[in-house]
């Protein structure tokens, strides 16, 4: 017997066999199907994909045999790998590299052997598609042609499963990233938000308009980055075909009125005239989606007014009551773009030359996501004129649902029941979201105790706490550890675990019911979601 010679190129084809990641996975049926494809047509009784390890062959795939792998040392299919062609052993018993061989002095040892290289587009050859019986035979060229049909069909199924493995680990990857990002967003949000309040309630009775319209501004502008926050970590985890959207009514009036309060600074910033308009068509309600449909009038309004100091800026809404379609135009009197420049705006990180991305900073990304969105709701959005110096209008169409009047919801909140929280202690390591806690429940006579870290929380525990309002992103340990820490060494049957957190995906939220935690704040937070949050329990 002669123990097969080691390749050439050992370590690469060594490395790009591991890098598959198949070695040692469970059987799919994809492969089942091709050995047993190549058994029937090469008429043998075993059929086997192969793959030469550093000391074994190991079948990804295999039929009329039971064992998993075999020594390399005694495998036909380490020859194999030596060449691209077809290696094939008519009768074994005849060949002086394999007749004594165990694999043929066996009971019904091996005397037909085929092995089809197993070839990567790099061009390495991690294995073999082989076909083997226990009588002598020999394959024509119709059976040769095929085997290779298929075991090129193997490479494919391997390379596009690697393709979509790496792929699954970057988006993997890329949703950790933006959950991450939307956490550090999310709190220095939460005091942008929680001291707009405080002006608010301080300024009441200030009857500057500036004043008002800027604090007024702030709020819209804030809670608007927010569901663009939540907007980002949808999009990270989803493709925009397959995302979920909302359904709400709607009352367009009142969405154009927030759209102009978030543009406002801006206009004002660049001394553009931003107006508003609706026909009489246009309906009072409707339902769709308000974030996704905010985030497109913003893109675009936005992107007109950064082109158009000094100039006008105009939304204009209309209604086609037989396609039940909602048409927006949005037209600028800026600078404009020439036939050319004009091609790819709708393309990722494309500005229309080195001019606009040197006097007019911005990522590129806003008119390819406003396209990408109206295709979303089943619309579309279309660059209508254009040319230099004379302005631009963009028009996006989309059908809707008109609809009643929105139905009054009667609130269920009853901040009488924060009279029943005697004492909490909040755990946080942000000072800004310790200090808003207790100004939103300044008027409540609750008293609130406060930590920093886990250190400190397991200093200040005990059970005359009614709640403990919770960070999970603690410098020193994870705010999940510190709960399941506490419940193997504390009885805390009787007292109320809230997370406090920026992180608020649905994901993470039955994380935390499943740990045991009584419900949820997000960050940024107000009175109403801090009643919500302390004093009812998750939702299932």
């Amino acid at each position: 017997m002669k123990v097969p010679t080691i390749p050439e190129n050992e370590s690469e084809r060594l490395g790009e066999l591991l890098d598959f990641g198949i070695l040692d996975t469970n059987s799919e049926e994809q492969f089942d199907d091709l050995v047993y494809l190549a058994a029937s047509i090469c008429e043998c009784s075993t059929a086997l994909i192969s793959l030469v390890d550093t000391d074994r062959q190991w079948f990804k795939a295999k039929t009329g045999i039971d064992i998993d792998e075999t020594s390399r040392d005694i495998s036909f299919c380490g020859h194999a790998i030596h060449s691209k062609d077809l290696f094939e052993i008519q009768d074994a018993t005849k060949d002086i590299r394999f007749r004594t061989n165990p694999l043929v002095l066996q009971d019904n040892g091996i005397r037909f052997y085929a092995g089809q290289p197993l070839v990567t587009s790099s061009g390495n050859i991690i294995g073999t598609l082989c076909v083997l019986d226990d009588e002598p035979k020999k394959l024509n060229f119709i059976q040769k042609k095929q085997l290779e049909i298929l075991a090129n069909q193997i490479i494919v199924l391997m390379e596009l499963r690697k393709k979509y493995d790496d792929q699954s680990v970057l988006l993997r990857r890329q949703s950790s990233f933006v959950s991450s990002m939307s956490h550090e967003v999310r709190t220095p949000l939460t005091a942008i938000s929680g001291y707009t309040d405080i002006l608010k309630s301080t300024l009441a009775a200030n009857e500057d308009l500036v004043v008002k319209d800027s604090i007024e501004a702030l709020k819209s502008t804030s809670s608007h980055l927010l569901d663009l926050i939540g907007d980002i970590l949808d999009f990270s985890k989803l493709d925009a075909s397959k995302m979920i959207m909302s359904s709400e009514t709607v009352e367009l009036k009142k969405l154009l009125k927030q759209i102009k309060s978030v543009l406002k600074i801006s206009a004002l910033q660049n001394n553009v005239d931003l107006k508003i308009v609706q026909t009489l068509a246009t309906p009072t309600y409707i339902k769709t989606d308000s974030t996704l449909l905010k985030q497109m009038l913003i893109n675009l309004g936005s992107n007109a007014i950064k082109f158009s100091k000094n100039g006008l800026v105009t939304i204009s809404v209309d209604f086609k009551e037989s396609s039940s379609e909602l048409f927006i135009c949005v037209i600028d009197n800026g600078i404009g773009m020439s036939e050319s420049e004009s091609k790819n705006i709708f393309n990722p990180f494309v500005q229309a030359n080195s001019k606009v991305k040197k006097d007019y900073k911005g990522t590129g990304l806003g008119l390819p996501i406003t396209k990408e969105i109206a295709e979303l709701f089943g619309g579309e959005l279309k660059l209508v004129r254009t040319s230099p110096g004379e302005g631009t209008e963009f028009k996006l169409s989309f059908p809707v649902k008109v609809t009643s009047k929105k139905r009054r919801v009667k609130s269920n909140l009853d901040l009488s029941t924060l009279d029943k929280i005697n004492k909490i202690l909040v755990v946080d390591d942000v000072k800004e979201n310790r200090f808003l806690l207790k100004y939103y429940l300044r008027d409540f006579p609750i008293k609130i105790d406060e930590a920093s870290n886990a250190s400190d929380f397991f200093e200040k525990f005990n059970d005359s706490y009614d709640v403990i309002l919770m960070d999970m992103n603690l410098p020193d340990m994870h705010g999940i550890d510190i709960f399941k820490k506490l419940k193997n060494n504390s009885n805390i049957s009787g007292q109320k675990f809230v997370v406090f957190s920026a992180s608020s995906s649905s994901d993470e939220r039955q994380e935390y019911l499943r740990e045991g935690f009584s419900n949820f704040v997000s960050k940024p937070f107000n009175l109403d979601t801090l009643t919500l949050g302390l004093t009812q329990n998750f939702n299932h």
